[in-house]
């Protein structure tokens, strides 16, 4: 079984079993726009079998070591239920990777991405 989440969103995972997850506690405390829930429950519907809604905490201890494959994300609630199901999660992917040394400001720190994202993304010839 697998869990998509409105920061997953992309290819449909591997598992038998996909269910979109929505986390209302908190969509209530971050609400969002019509077009934006429009936008992310087309997605859900595309790549999942079914989309729960509520609190997830719930869904998440009913189904705690049952291996749930998930994508971590740093949102609140999210990742509270996510690190309930005492399954290892997938990391979130990243565009860049970290610099190597600490950058003195975030001007600094974006020259760095953006000189990395020229060398990672440069068009192929």
């Amino acid at each position: 079984m697998a869990w998509v989440h409105p920061w997953s969103l992309g290819q449909r995972p591997s598992a038998e079993r996909v269910i979109g997850v929505i986390h209302t506690p908190f969509h209530t405390r971050f609400p969002w726009s019509a077009q934006r829930w429009d936008f992310v429950m087309t997605a859900l519907r595309e790549v999942c079998d079914e989309v729960w809604v509520g609190d997830l905490n719930k869904l998440a201890r009913a189904q705690a070591g049952c291996g749930v494959d998930v994508q971590a994300t740093l949102y609140p609630g999210y990742r509270d239920a996510i690190d309930t199901l005492a399954s290892p999660s997938r990391a979130e992917p990243r565009l860049t990777p970290d610099p190597a040394d600490l950058k003195p400001s975030f001007s600094r720190f974006w020259e760095h991405v953006l000189a990395t994202r020229a060398v990672n993304f440069a068009p192929a010839a």
